[in-house]
């Protein structure tokens, strides 16, 4: 049996449950059709647990996790973290001056001779 830290344990466990939910959603026929295979060792690779106490889906997110990457659905869109901090921070300080709602929209709302306004 591998030996696995519960953070990874979790982890994999987490993965392997979102795996198992988004193929509920599916045919499970459809999907070893897909993959090429019969129905039965499509349900054989998701069930049977192997001599390292997982089976291929547990052992597949294990490997997802040990690499760094994660599963999400594919309409997620992904942004580099210290992008989004930025992003954060820029809008936070404008979010704090503002007292009204009229306040966001200062410049749109001014006149504007440079445009005709």
């Amino acid at each position: 049996m591998i030996k696995l830290s519960d953070k990874e344990h979790a982890t994999a466990r987490k993965q392997h449950q979102r795996l198992l939910q988004v193929i509920e959603l599916s045919c499970e026929a459809d999907i070893a059709n897909k993959l090429g295979m019969d129905a039965a060792t499509f349900s054989r690779m998701k069930n049977e647990v192997r001599k390292n106490g997982m089976n291929s889906l547990e052992t597949f997110c294990l490997l997802i996790d040990h690499l760094g990457l994660k599963l999400v659905p594919k309409s997620y869109q992904s942004f580099e973290r210290g992008r989004v901090e930025a992003l954060f921070t820029l809008a936070k300080g404008w979010m704090g001056r503002a007292e009204t709602v009229d306040d966001l929209f200062h410049d749109e709302l001014t006149e504007r001779d440079d445009l005709g306004y």
